[in-house]
């Protein structure tokens, strides 16, 4: 399956909407994602709060700071 890139950024002087250049980021403040099957990460992920509904797999290591509930 191809990698896709969204059209993100409106060009208004050329009259076109353009993929978001690599580099840019993309501001989803007050935004979701929704049904998503499979995310992949190249870097770090940060969160204030994680939620696994199902099974979770480490394959190298996670660091937990801060305080923690009784499972």
């Amino acid at each position: 399956m191809a990698t896709n890139y969204f059209p993100l950024v409106a060009n208004a002087t050329a009259n076109t909407i353009n993929e978001l250049p690599s580099g840019d980021n993309l501001n989803l403040a007050g935004s979701n994602i929704v049904n998503a099957e499979n995310i992949t990460a190249n870097g770090n992920v940060t969160s204030n709060n994680l939620s696994v509904a199902s099974n979770a797999t480490v394959t190298n290591t996670l660091s937990v700071f801060g305080s923690s509930s009784p499972l």
